[in-house]
């Protein structure tokens, strides 16, 4: 019976050492599976037990993240507004008609990015270009077109989402914006 606890303690011990040296444990894509992680202890003392050690899943330095549907929305200008949020769960969503179909079968297995971006001019056409993560941080990249030479003298803020992937957590953020936000303005929607 002690060899048998002594077994069990000295797995515990190798499990929760490879853990702690392990990668950071914000990156999902570096966690191991439960399959990675786990080891057949037997109970009979007189056979061996194997113990199988966690491996690290590696990821490419640079990729891009796959967009899918995209919608835009203006929104209340309230100040300059520049954000990036990435929404797992619909209770992060805004109240907003155009987000009411984002329920909780949706984020089982997607993911949403929300961007507001405040803009000089009604008239600039605002779109999400491209999603890229490189070293655990995700960037997003805004076109900003003006249709003709000439704009509207409103300013304005729009609320942009693309669907994505679940399990999307890096950290965020906006490599363009075109105004810079108010201090005051902490606010994303």
């Amino acid at each position: 019976m002690k060899k048998l606890i002594c077994l069990v303690l000295s797995l515990m011990l190798l499990l929760t050492g490879c853990r702690s040296a392990g990668p950071a444990s914000g990156d999902p894509a570096s966690q191991p599976s439960e399959s990675e992680t786990s080891a057949s202890v037997n109970t009979d003392p007189t056979e061996t037990t194997e113990i199988t050690q966690p491996t690290t899943a590696i990821l490419p330095a640079d990729a891009p993240v796959t967009m899918g549907k995209t919608g835009k929305l203006r929104i209340a200008y309230t100040g300059n507004r520049s954000g990036v949020l990435y929404v797992n769960d619909p209770a992060q969503l805004p109240d907003y008609p155009e987000l009411a179909g984002y329920d909780e079968a949706y984020f089982q297995e997607h993911g949403l990015l929300l961007v507001t971006e405040t803009v000089t001019s009604g008239s600039v056409n605002v779109e999400i270009q491209s999603i890229f993560v490189e070293n655990g941080v995700a960037t997003v990249t805004l076109n900003h077109k003006m249709p003709s030479g000439l704009g509207t003298a409103d300013m304005a803020t729009w609320l942009l989402w693309v669907e994505v992937d679940a399990g999307l957590d890096y950290t965020w953020n906006l490599a363009n914006p075109a105004v810079k936000p108010d201090t005051e303005q902490n606010e994303l929607y």
